[in-house]
């Protein structure tokens, strides 16, 4: 007996890191357990059972012409990890899943998760009033 993922692998092009992407998860047929575990796997060509986990900052190109356009944005890959990464990736898509959201965006810190939020709302100009001690633990 097959495992409808089996086919769906098959079928999936490799990207150009060496990983296959999971199919799109149809998260309304699954419990939040299940998509807490399973939810966004991206395995590599080496067929780990669970996500590994990507310790590396940079990434290889076969030309400097497809490292030019990674970076120009052209080249649908990643860069540099403090941009995104496979693990990251794969947590974006797992939240993504168990908030039913369209999206998931994934910051390193808490800090830049309230830069972020501000900088999608504001515009060039715009003025901000806050207090002296935005977080908590930043003492005046």
């Amino acid at each position: 007996m097959t495992d409808a993922r089996d086919d769906a692998r098959a079928d999936a092009p490799a990207a150009a890191d060496g990983s296959i992407a999971a199919p799109r998860i149809n998260s309304a047929a699954l419990r939040p357990d299940t998509l807490a575990v399973r939810g966004g796997l991206n395995r590599s060509n080496f067929d780990e059972t669970s996500e590994g986990l990507f310790l590396t900052q940079g990434y290889v190109y076969p030309r400097a012409a497809d490292a030019e356009a990674a970076f120009a944005g052209e080249l649908d890959r990643f860069v540099y990890s403090r941009y995104g990464n496979p693990t990251v990736g794969m947590f974006e898509e797992r939240l993504r899943l168990l908030e039913g959201a369209e999206a998931c965006f994934a910051t390193a810190t808490g800090m830049s998760a309230v830069f972020t939020s501000i900088a999608a709302l504001v515009k060039s100009g715009d003025r901000i009033v806050a207090s002296r001690a935005p977080c908590s633990a930043r003492r005046p």
